[in-house]
């Protein structure tokens, strides 16, 4: 999901420092040595981005370890050199609010201008007050809760997931401020993109992000309206999103064929397409233009007859995303 949650939000930045005419972009990486799996996926989703905005220049370059002492040390190692950075891109919203404050301590206003990932409380609240421009992420409690329901019926012998709900994920949503990040989204040309949400901001802060900083928390989630088996035993519907409606909470599922659509056994999008008309491909990662029928395509085709291969599924996951699909229907 990585790649994904960086395309989205950092192209929604490089979209305004577009109409603003800046191309000046102060970029700070996660780690050296820390998760570089996950960075693979970030760097992934800055390269589709940058493709779609070759002008945007990255004047300096900084490891800020994933947290808020790293980012605000490395933002002010890059003030040392210059001061003119027009645009912030980090790996996590602890980075790039640390460097928000060093930037602020030389008496300059980036937040507006700033862009991350994941989403979290202090960062909702800096969105709302202007000083935040945009980041992306999921709802944690949903996806990670939603996990007991699954495996109850597992255990009872209610649900069993099938090939093409083997491999799960959260969907990703962009925050921003209400207005302004629908119309970047559309300035973009991102509005029509098939795996972006714009999320509730007020909504995420107060009924999530808030909830989460509790002792006891109280989630807007009755997981019990996730198992087939308790919604039978209790005369309720099953209701994938946990009764929290679909904007707090969703998840897909992925195969190596593609996504699987709610109640049916169609696949949404096969993962090549002849077709070079659209940027929004399966057999691209995002927003690359890529023709169905390239001899990665013919590989891919063959590979289906004998299972996954590592390249496929892995070229898979990066290009696919986001869609939100219901459960197959008991039995």
């Amino acid at each position: 999901m990585s790649d994904y949650q960086t395309f989205f939000p950092l192209a929604i930045l490089f979209q305004k420092m577009r109409e603003h005419n800046r191309t000046k972009l102060l970029h700070l990486q996660a780690s050296k040595t820390n998760a570089t799996i996950s960075q693979v996926y970030i760097n992934l989703g800055v390269l589709q981005a940058w493709t779609r905005y070759p002008e945007m220049q990255v004047l300096g370059h900084q490891w800020a370890e994933w947290n808020y002492e790293g980012g605000r040390g490395a933002a002010e190692a890059a003030l040392a050199v210059r001061q003119d950075y027009e645009g912030l891109w980090g790996a996590n919203d602890s980075v790039t609010t640390g460097a928000v404050r060093a930037f602020e301590d030389r008496g300059i206003q980036i937040g507006p201008w700033a862009a991350s990932r994941d989403m979290e409380l202090t960062t909702a609240q800096e969105i709302l007050d202007g000083n935040f421009l945009v980041t992306a992420g999921f709802a944690i409690p949903y996806f990670g809760g939603r996990l007991v329901p699954m495996l109850y019926d597992m255990a009872v012998g209610a649900w069993y997931p099938k090939e093409e709900e083997m491999i799960q994920t959260g969907t990703i949503d962009v925050y921003g401020a209400p207005g302004e990040v629908e119309r970047l989204v559309k300035n973009a040309g991102l509005d029509q993109h098939p795996n972006l949400r714009i999320g509730p901001l007020k909504e995420n802060m107060e009924q999530i992000l808030m909830e989460m900083k509790k002792p006891n928390p109280q989630y807007p989630y009755d997981f019990r309206l996730m198992s087939y088996q308790k919604t039978k035993e209790l005369g309720k519907a099953y209701d994938r999103h946990a009764g929290a409606g679909t904007e707090l909470g969703s998840h897909d599922f992925l195969s190596r064929r593609g996504w699987r659509s709610s109640g049916a056994s169609r696949r949404s999008r096969p993962l090549c397409r002849a077709s070079t008309t659209t940027s929004w491909t399966s057999a691209s990662t995002p927003g690359i233009r890529r023709s169905g029928s390239s001899r990665a395509c013919r590989r891919r085709s063959r590979s289906s007859r004998s299972g996954p291969k590592p390249a496929t599924f892995w070229s898979a996951w990066a290009s696919l995303g986001g869609q939100s699909f219901g459960p197959r229907a008991p039995g």
